[in-house]
């Protein structure tokens, strides 16, 4: 009998979901809240006292709860001293990471546009988190430049999708160390990057590190198929 792996292994299958009673939109909406539930998981609305901007809602900007999860979870393995993340939206991420980690871990975080960082600022002030994260304001590329080089535990890219590859060339030079664990967001970028051509800026930069990080044997990874993509990267 001649079996198309692909078609069996493929997430939320048909395979696995056959004593379910229910539509494919249905099951996959179900497994959602199932975890949630199981997981206690909230909504960052419910779990952080959130100033929010008019221009992108949480829902479409932040981390969704599943993944915010698995974030804690690193945490809770590695017990990071020093965190970096690149890209601070209004601090969804930065105070996930304050929450999961020990009282005495510094997150160094980055924002491009002045709006969400003072939002963000506004956020880890009304957290109780303003002692335990510093924010930077400008341009990553400006920025880590400026910071001293030192070694961060855990990096968490979220920056410029476009300018990924160049990003990364950074970090991975001046902030990592022997067993540095660095989470990639939007690794799919929108499904764009499983196009041989993609379509967009954002895409073809997200792609330019796939490619990198192919090549590269500087680390262990492993791909999640969550939300738009998670890579998980350890240094050797």
């Amino acid at each position: 009998m001649r079996f198309d792996y692909h078609k069996i292994y493929l997430p939320n299958q048909l395979f696995f979901r056959k004593l379910f009673n229910g539509s494919k939109k249905k099951f996959e909406e179900k497994l959602y809240f199932y975890i949630t539930n199981f997981l206690n998981l909230q909504n960052p609305k419910n779990e952080f006292k959130l100033k929010l901007t008019t221009r992108h809602s949480v829902e479409e900007m932040a981390s969704p709860p599943i993944a915010l999860n698995f974030y804690k979870f690193i945490c809770t393995l590695i017990r990071p001293k020093k965190i970096l993340e690149i890209g601070t939206f209004i601090g969804v991420s930065s105070m996930n990471f304050a929450k999961a980690s020990g009282k005495n871990t510094k997150i160094t975080t980055i924002e491009k546009f002045d709006e969400f960082r003072e939002i963000a600022k506004s956020n880890f002030k009304k957290n109780n988190f303003s002692k335990k994260i510093k924010s930077y304001l400008g341009d990553a590329f400006v920025v880590l430049n400026k910071l001293k080089k030192q070694n961060f535990d855990l990096i968490f890219l979220d920056g410029d999708k476009g300018k990924y590859l160049d990003l990364f060339k950074i970090i991975e030079k001046k902030f990592t160390k022997k067993n540095s664990m660095i989470i990639i967001d939007n690794f799919f970028f929108h499904g764009d990057t499983l196009n041989i051509n993609p379509k967009t800026e954002k895409g073809i930069g997200v792609k330019k590190l796939h490619n990198y990080l192919k090549r590269s044997k500087k680390y262990t990874i492993t791909i999640l198929s969550v939300y738009d993509g998670i890579a998980l990267l350890r240094k050797k």
